[in-house]
């Protein structure tokens, strides 16, 4: 499926999205929080997860098409 950069800026900005991205936002603010507090026994699968949510939130067109190229 090819998606244009004006989809994927209009993707972005819609509503929905937005609160999605609050959501994935908010959740690695708590893993965070809660990695300060050591509450995790395996911590570098927080870490990871919280590498891969700061991907995904800070994604721009470009790597969005490179990463769909590979469907």
């Amino acid at each position: 499926m090819v998606v244009t950069e004006d989809e994927f800026l209009r993707w972005k900005e819609d509503e929905i999205t937005k609160q999605f991205f609050k959501c994935l936002a908010m959740s690695r603010e708590t893993m965070k929080e809660n990695m300060i507090l050591g509450l995790y026994e395996t911590p570098e699968i927080v870490v990871g997860k919280g590498i891969v949510l700061k991907e995904l939130l800070d994604m721009k067109y470009e790597e969005f098409q490179e990463a769909s190229r590979n469907d």
